[in-house]
């Protein structure tokens, strides 16, 4: 998977996407987000900072332990917190999650 990444443009076409969908999508009223099978948060950081300008929770609820480090080094490193974004990730199948808080949207992605 990672050597076809390198070999695409992904990159340039999802984030063209979400600016020419941000006119035409309404996500100003999202609060609370959590995103599930987050990976390194790459796309659901992006997703955030372009289409939810007034989000001010974010729960990434991620299985695999491998990429928690990584998932919270991004959030960290792109200044979500810097946004005024509360911050939680939590390694743990989607099944299992108890997210305490009801959320506004949810993102769900897949690196496969």
């Amino acid at each position: 998977m990672e050597e076809w990444h390198r070999r695409d443009d992904y990159w340039t076409i999802f984030r063209r996407t979400l600016t020419e969908i941000a006119d035409q999508v309404g996500f100003g009223w999202v609060r609370l987000c959590a995103a599930f099978g987050a990976g390194v948060g790459e796309d659901e950081i992006a997703f955030v900072r372009t289409l939810m300008p007034n989000l001010q929770a974010f729960a990434a609820v991620e299985p695999d332990p491998m990429l928690v480090g990584a998932l919270q080094r991004n959030f960290h490193r792109d200044g979500l917190e810097t946004l005024g974004i509360e911050l939680a990730v939590v390694e743990t199948p989607l099944e299992r999650w108890n997210g305490a808080t009801p959320v506004d949207a949810a993102l769900l992605s897949s690196s496969t």
